[in-house]
This record gives structure tokens, C-alpha cells and sequence, in this order.
């Protein structure tokens, strides 16, 4: 009972403590933000062939990430996988829900929030999972991919 009392304070601690830091700081950037305003022009959007070109090369990039995770050491390969294969379809996401949500309320940037929301819930599940006592095999990843390549090839 005791280690529940203690984890149940020190998890209630760190998470009071988190959202007083970020209440704090989106004080602080929105002070910033009515300071600097008035000095910043706004700049208009790109044109649409540009942010298609734009899509198109990131999309490329990130389809590079595959092969260069495979062939990583497969001791390291755990380390990175989060940033590698996740950082793209989280930028991408972000900037879907700032265009579609950020309108809706004035005063919080609603999109950027719920993205932070979602990574967040995301970033800790994943590493609840990569933290266990007995971890996943290196090649965890590997033999799911291979198998539904398989499964992709044999439905053809």
C-alpha cells in the first residue's frame, strides 16, 4: 500500500507540476505574442503548387526513413524509432489540426493543443511500452513488417 500512496503522490506531483509549466508559459507566449505583433508583418499563405511541391518532398524524405531504419544496428534501432517513423506524421497532423481547429477559438490555439494533447498521450504510451521489464526484441518491428508484406502479397 505503500508504494501505491508514494507513486500516486509523486505521478499527482509531476502533473500538477507540468501544467502549472505550461499554463505559465502560454502566459508568457501570449505577453510575447501582443509585445512583438505590431513589429511582425503577417505573411500572406504560399501559393498552392508551392505547398503541393512542399507535401511531395516531405513525403519523399520520409519514405527514405524506412530503409535507413532497417539498416541500423539493431541494439540502437529501439532508441530512434519514435523520432524517426513518428515525427512526420506528427508534424503533419499538427498542421492539419492548426488549420482546421485553430479558427474556432480566439484565445488558445485549440489544434495546437489537442496535437500536443494526442503526442503527448502517444510519447508516454510508447515509452510504457519500451520501458518494460522484459523488452521487445529488436527485430520485434522487423518481423511485424515482414509478416504483413507477406500478408499484402498473399492477398493479391
Amino acid at each position: 500500500m505503500e508504494d501505491f500512496e508514494t507513486y500516486f503522490i509523486d505521478g499527482f506531483g509531476k502533473t500538477v507540476f507540468t501544467l502549472s509549466i505550461s499554463l505559465a508559459s502560454l502566459c508568457f507566449g501570449l505577453h510575447l505574442a501582443a509585445a512583438f505583433h505590431p513589429y511582425f508583418p503577417v505573411l500572406p499563405p504560399l501559393p498552392r503548387p508551392f505547398r503541393y511541391i512542399i507535401t511531395f518532398i516531405s513525403i519523399l524524405f520520409y519514405g527514405a526513413v524506412f530503409p535507413t531504419y532497417f539498416l541500423m544496428d539493431p541494439y540502437y534501432r529501439h532508441q530512434v524509432t519514435a523520432a524517426l517513423l513518428f515525427a512526420f506524421p506528427g508534424a503533419l497532423t499538427r498542421y492539419l489540426l492548426s488549420v482546421y481547429l485553430n479558427t474556432i477559438l480566439k484565445a488558445i490555439p485549440l489544434g495546437t493543443f489537442l496535437a500536443n494533447s494526442i503526442g503527448t498521450a502517444l510519447l508516454g504510451g510508447f515509452d510504457a511500452l519500451q520501458n518494460r521489464t522484459h523488452p521487445v526484441s529488436p527485430y520485434a518491428c522487423m518481423t511485424a513488417t515482414v509478416a504483413a508484406l507477406l500478408q499484402l502479397a498473399r492477398s493479391r
